[in-house]
């Protein structure tokens, strides 16, 4: 892979709006549980901005790991706090980013 395609790869943008993927996004930020402890983490693999109809919106840096196992999730405006996110929400994720 050459630095333009890279390049290319690293701005890909997904934009979901249809129910199903919304609800992964709602699950994952109503489930996430908080993980105690001290934070040190390596740059994420992805960036996720949720923006909601009245204009608001939620930025959060994503760590997601394979089937079978937790991945983590981030809140940008807080960087002291890490959240996991179970197995199956790891497993839709990877599902919409494979689509």
């Amino acid at each position: 892979m050459n630095a333009n395609e890279l390049q290319e790869y690293v701005e890909t943008k997904y934009k979901y709006e249809d129910k199903a993927s919304l609800q992964v996004f709602q699950n994952v930020i109503t489930n996430a549980e908080k993980v105690a402890g001290f934070v040190d983490v390596a740059e994420p693999e992805f960036d996720i901005k949720i923006e909601y109809e009245n204009g608001q919106t939620q930025n959060f840096h994503l760590w997601l790991n394979e089937k079978g196992q937790k991945s983590t999730i981030m809140k940008t405006n807080n960087t002291e706090s890490i959240y996991s996110i179970s197995e199956e929400l790891t497993e839709h994720f990877i599902e919409l980013v494979h689509k």
